[in-house]
């Protein structure tokens, strides 16, 4: 029988099973054998041409029985030929009762080791790059479709798996980018869903438990319940023993520092709902990092250890925008912060995040930002407790020569109840140790918003001699000893908009048994027992500071000019050979009266106790030392604001007796500055100045005392000065070389100067600008002083004349009539006078040096000679009887000039009247006979008076007689003692024209 016949044999019901019977078997065969070959020819042809990248794939199994389909080893290559992803299985077991279930529905889903190769080409290419659609194109079709989709398109379909599962999945992540290539992997990634449904009661939920591993064994557990209509998820999210490490190393060519160590873990429990609106909560949330270290790259120099840093019991909701925080501990920290020879800090270089910056475009827009700010302003957010215990800082210093290294440490702070809304304050509390021996405490509250702070801050035995490094750099002074201590209030209140709306400290601070040394010289610099500044006032804001009183107990200060002119503060002061820059701001240098003060300063009292200073001029040979001790006194009121003054009241001793005062008003602090001070000097032995004076006028001084008062009036740059200088019985003694020694009588200036009690007392005002770069308050008194010495010896007899109101010309001249030795007149006026000053200036020695005008004295001296021979041969006195010509009419006496004549000359006097007449007579003259006598009376007396016999040493006694006669007159009318009046030997020289007595002085 044929299977024609067969089948027509057959019944309806038997040719209905048979034809099932070989669909089924069509069905098998297919399934087993034919669809896989489809699906897996048009798997490697589709995404081929999807990808344009090759596709392999090993096998395809598809169970018509089980509906289950296995795909093995699925690979997509990358351009390049690398594996770029790929699966090692792919099994999906679909389930027939997904037609009674009206869902979709898979008793299995699974995936085992998937892998991924992701590249970074450029900063926006991947190897995926190509696979992306263009945006625009998206967008178009986006559009034309819009209409066709209903809302009920976007529902969830019902879905049901049974058991979904995602084994040993793996990410390997390659960054070509960079300079150097990177690569970062994630390991064993399994997640794993049962009885998973997209639908479900009310009182149903889905499972889940996610597990994956990172490199070096870390772990991530998320696992908990979800359901997606309406979506709601609830778990636990747990992160175990993740190495910071490897996700360092991935940019460890771009950071500047390196982490050896270092775990991060966390726990938390969560809650995602979408009803009845979008919300996300988590609570009991454990967040720890463990063994952090970071070192420097190079040197691998540590940076920072964090034995323990965790946040415990942190809570946050989304929807309530609320964050909580039971406690932040900060456990055993230690930085390492090290500042290299510029000065450069090692932390911000090891932090340098510039790298990144470099191809980064910044797409964020202003708004969004402020937007962000007011959302996150909004938030509310506490944290219970704070404490950083044992935190230690070891900062090392290469700037100084020797690199210097100091720690503070341990740091312990502890904060309670900090909120965001302020609505309670919160408690801090600090404290820690300097180099192991100077101690930091602080203490108080605050608020977050509106920001506020109140402190007591406290500092006991800092020791200023661990900063002795940075000292070296700048001066050679040593810190031998020295502690500062202080207690501060400090209140800080910033308003809504972020400004500074208080900031007002309170307290007393100490610089206490201070002791500098000068490294050069050797010796003590400067030294207190006490520097206190107590009642401190600061407010900030209202940009003025009050102190009530700055005391210095027992300070000490040294200051001396050395051999070349310079000080030792200057040689303490370590210059910088850089040059120096330019001002970054022009600033005006016009004064201006409405000029604001950027902060002002008031200072109650400035106390001074038993202080010293010591002053060396070593420029001197020998060298002047001085010393003013039991220094006491105070400055009240000092302030910089205009117009109002100190007052200085202070008191001392040179060499422990000479009492010192300072007294007046000032404000050296203002602008434009202003002093009105007196200083006063009593009874300082001269003595010590010898260096000075040996230096400066080639004298030692044996004897006196000098008293200052000094009054100076300082206004802005103007400075006006009264000097008032009382020396008290100066004497000089031995002559010193010096090549620096002015060239002046001093001794006969402090002669001239000195009164008769001895005492020299000058007055003399000073004047200058401040501002003049040649200004030197010590230069111009030493000016004005020379000046007076000057004028005083190159005119002393001005100076003696002012002594007795005097007015003579030339009182340093007595001028004496020809051939005369009498003083008369205005001159003997000139002698009075002398003799007063004289008598004021009993220092003063004269000398007396006459002079003849040797013709007029000579011919004057004739004459007398002639009249006297005259007068005795006649006894008749030409001069008392109106001349000679008077004379002539008397016989006796004519007869007696017309006798030495012919005597003299051999001739008559006929022959002398004939010898005129006949001159008349060829001159055309007519001359009477009276007249030709007259003539001849006077030709003979004229020719006799040449004639006369008078010697040269007649004019020495003319000269001495004058001498005499003027010391006669000192020394009997005045009663000045003749041990100080010194004739000198007389002027006689046919050079001479003048006959007069010069009057010099000199020092007894």
């Amino acid at each position: 029988m044929n299977i024609k016949q067969f089948w027509q044999n057959c019944n309806r019901w038997q040719r209905m099973a048979g034809i099932l019977s070989i669909l089924f078997i069509l069905y098998t065969l297919s399934g087993f054998f034919i669809l896989p070959l489809i699906i897996k020819n048009q798997m490697i042809k589709n995404i081929h041409t999807a990808t344009n990248r090759n596709v392999t794939l090993e096998k395809v199994s598809f169970n018509p029985l089980a509906l289950s389909l296995t795909i093995q080893n699925f690979k997509i290559k990358g351009k390049k030929g690398e594996d770029f992803v790929g699966w090692q299985e792919f099994y999906v077991n679909f389930q027939l009762s997904t037609i009674f279930r009206f869902a979709w529905t898979f008793d299995e889903i699974r995936l085992i080791k998937p892998h991924i190769f992701i590249e970074q080409i450029a900063a926006d290419t991947f190897n995926f790059s190509d696979l992306i659609p263009d945006k625009s194109t998206e967008a178009n079709k986006s559009k034309k479709n819009a209409v066709k989709v209903k809302d009920n398109d976007n529902k969830i379909p019902p879905v049901e798996i049974n058991k979904l599962i995602f084994d040993g999945g793996n990410l390997h992540f390659h960054d070509s980018s960079r300079e150097k290539s990177a690569d970062f992997f994630l390991d064993s990634v399994s997640f794993m869903l049962e009885k998973f449904k997209t639908r479900l009661k009310p009182a149903q939920n889905n499972t889940y438990d996610f597990m994956a591993y990172a490199p070096k064994g870390g772990s991530l557990r998320w696992s908990g319940t979800f359901r997606l209509t309406p979506l709601e998820s609830k778990g636990s999210i747990e992160l175990s023993g993740i190495h910071l490490t490897s996700f360092i190393n991935f940019y460890k060519n771009e950071l500047q520092f390196t982490m050896p160590t270092g775990l991060f873990s966390f726990n938390t429990q969560y809650h995602v709902f979408e009803q009845p609106e979008w919300g996300i909560e988590l609570s009991q949330g454990d967040y720890t990092v463990s063994n952090l270290l970071i070192t420097e790259k190079e040197t691998e120099n540590p940076l920072f250890e964090l034995p323990l840093f965790n946040i415990t019991n942190v809570a946050l909701s989304l929807n309530n925008e609320k964050v909580s925080v039971g406690a932040i501990t900060v456990k055993d920290a230690r930085l390492f912060p090290s500042l290299n020879k510029a000065g450069e800090i090692n932390l911000l270089k090891a932090l340098d995040m510039s790298a990144f910056a470099s191809g980064v475009e910044n797409t964020e827009h202003k708004s969004d930002t402020e937007k962000l700010e007011e959302s996150v302003s909004k938030w509310y957010w506490e944290v219970k407790k704070f404490n950083i215990d044992g935190f230690c800082m070891n900062l090392t210093d290469h700037t100084p020569p020797i690199p210097f290294s100091y720690t503070v440490m341990p740091v312990n702070i502890q904060i309670s109840d900090i909120v965001s809304d302020g609505h309670i304050p919160f408690v801090l509390s600090l404290s820690s140790i300097f180099n192991k021996k100077g101690s930091i405490s602080a203490s108080g509250t605050g608020t977050i918003a509106p920001a506020s702070i109140v402190l007591d801050i406290n500092k006991k035995g800092l020791i200023l001699k661990d900063f002795q490094p940075y000292i070296n750099q700048y001066a050679y002074i040593t810190v031998l000893d020295g502690t500062t201590e202080s207690s501060m209030h400090v209140e800080i209140d910033v308003n809504k908009k972020g400004e500074l709306s208080k900031l007002q400290a309170t307290g007393n601070a100490y610089i206490k048994n201070l002791s500098l040394k000068d490294n050069v010289a050797k010796k003590n610099l400067l030294k207190w027992k006490e520097f206190a500044i107590e009642g401190i006032i600061l407010d900030a804001v209202a940009g003025n500071v009050t102190i009530n009183k700055i005391t210095i107990d027992e300070s000490d200060l040294n200051f001396k000019i050395n051999e070349d002119m310079t000080t030792n503060i200057q040689h303490l002061i370590i210059s910088s050979e850089e040059p120096e820059s330019e001002p970054l701001v022009e600033v005006s240098t016009e004064a201006s009266d409405k000029a604001e003060i950027p902060f002002k300063v008031f200072i109650n009292k400035i106390i001074i106790k038993n202080g010293s200073a010591g002053f060396a001029d070593l420029s001197l040979k020998p060298n002047f030392v001085t010393k003013i001790k039991q220094l006491n006194g105070h400055i009240t009121d000092s302030s910089n604001i205009p117009g109002r003054t100190a007052t200085v009241d202070l008191k001392g001793k040179v060499d422990n007796h000479a009492p010192v005062f300072i007294k007046g008003k000032s404000n050296l602090l203002g602008n434009p500055q202003f002093a009105d001070i007196t200083v006063s000097l009593k009874n300082i032995d001269m003595p010590s100045f010898t260096p000075y004076s040996g230096t400066y006028a080639g004298y030692k001084i044996d004897k006196g005392q000098l008293s200052v008062d000094l009054k100076y009036l300082l206004k802005a740059t103007n400075l006006k000065g009264d000097n008032k200088i009382v020396i008290h019985k100066l004497e000089f003694g031995d002559k010193i070389k010096s090549d620096k020694a002015v060239n002046l009588p001093l001794k006969l200036a402090v002669a001239l100067l000195s009164d008769t009690n001895d005492v020299i007392d000058l007055d003399f005002a000073v004047k200058g600008d401040l501002e003049d770069p040649e200004f030197s308050i010590g230069g111009i008194i030493w000016k004005v002083l020379k000046n007076i010495i000057v004028k005083t010896v190159s005119s002393p007899f001005k100076l003696l004349a002012g002594l007795v109101g005097g007015g003579a010309e030339n009182p340093d001249v007595v001028v004496f009539a020809s051939g005369s030795d009498i003083i008369e007149g205005i001159e003997y006026e000139k002698v009075v006078q002398l003799a007063g000053a004289l008598a004021k200036r009993p220092r003063l020695s004269l000398n007396i040096r006459s002079q003849v005008a040797y013709d007029s004295d000579l011919h004057t001296l004739k004459q007398i000679h002639l009249n006297h021979l005259l007068t005795t041969a006649s006894e008749i006195n030409a001069a008392k009887i109106g001349g000679i010509l008077a004379a002539a009419q008397e016989q006796k006496w004519r007869n007696t000039l017309f006798d030495l004549y012919e005597k003299t000359f051999d001739e008559s006097w006929q022959d002398v009247r004939n010898r005129l007449s006949e001159k008349a007579k060829a001159e055309g003259e007519e001359i009477d006979k009276d007249t030709l006598f007259n003539k001849s009376v006077e030709t003979i007396y004229n020719e006799l008076i040449d004639k006369q016999d008078v010697t040269e040493e007649k004019l020495h006694v003319l000269a001495d007689n004058r001498s005499q006669n003027i010391k006669v007159k000192l020394v009997e009318n005045h009663a000045i003692d003749p041990g100080r009046i010194f004739i000198l030997k007389s002027k006689v020289s046919t050079e001479l024209n003048s006959s007069e007595a010069i009057l010099t002085l000199d020092a007894l």
